[in-house]
């Protein structure tokens, strides 16, 4: 085993243990070890892209990059009410920038049928939010177009690809749209109290696979482009 996959074990342990902790100290009630915690596993995803990226030679994994420090970004404003919209902002830019990267790889790519079941899911669970929204109508309407905009590319990439790797980018564009679905529902719905154990957990699992994955999707890209010539 090379140190490089020693390197990746240790960071993944490592998401792991400060994410568990993250949440455990939420639901404890420790709000300063929390507010340090959660942007830490984060930062901690970001370092595993990093490592398994080897730096940032190309665009998309520079895009790729700063998608997920505006993640990071609107992990840290989140952590304030009075800051949810500019939260809601820097992951709507990260979102987009996922889009780009994607865009690179297979192009924008729509499977119609998937389309049509989530952008049917996504028009119904904006009409049950909607009496409830208020000012932030307009915001959060944009922001579930951007995100579901996101999953459809992924999905759709993942169609035309039909590899485990992109099938995978696939499923975590999926789980980070379930957290943040979650989100919306404790926010404008009904407070419950499970939602920061699942917000929390698929919302770092998502992250944790468009980290380790997306490299390995643009590499697969580069080769099959490359086959085509």
């Amino acid at each position: 085993m090379g140190s490089g996959w020693v390197k990746q074990i240790v960071l993944i342990a490592a998401i792991v243990f400060a994410a568990c902790a993250a949440i455990a100290s939420e639901y404890a009630g420790m709000r300063v070890a929390f507010m340090a915690l959660k942007p830490l596993t984060t930062i901690l995803i970001i370092a595993l892209f990093w490592q398994l990226a080897n730096g940032l030679g190309s665009i998309e994994l520079r895009v790729m990059f700063g998608a997920l420090c505006l993640c990071l970004l609107g992990d840290t404003l989140l952590l304030f009410d009075a800051l949810f919209v500019f939260g809601l902002t820097a992951f709507l830019f990260a979102h987009l920038g996922f889009i780009v990267v994607f865009a690179r790889a297979y192009g924008l790519r729509l499977s119609w049928f998937p389309t049509l079941v989530i952008g049917s899911a996504a028009v119904g669970y904006f009409s049950l939010l909607f009496p409830h929204l208020g000012v932030l109508t307009v915001p959060v309407a944009v922001y579930l177009s951007v995100i579901i905009s996101m999953v459809l590319c992924a999905v759709g990439m993942a169609s035309y690809s039909g590899s485990a790797v992109a099938r995978g980018v696939a499923l975590g564009a999926i789980v980070f749209a379930i957290s943040d679905s979650v989100i919306a529902y404790n926010k404008f719905l009904q407070p419950v109290w499970w939602s920061s154990l699942v917000i929390l957990s698929f919302y770092w699992l998502a992250m944790t696979l468009l980290a380790m994955l997306v490299p390995p999707l643009l590499k697969q890209a580069h080769i099959e482009r490359g086959s085509r010539l």
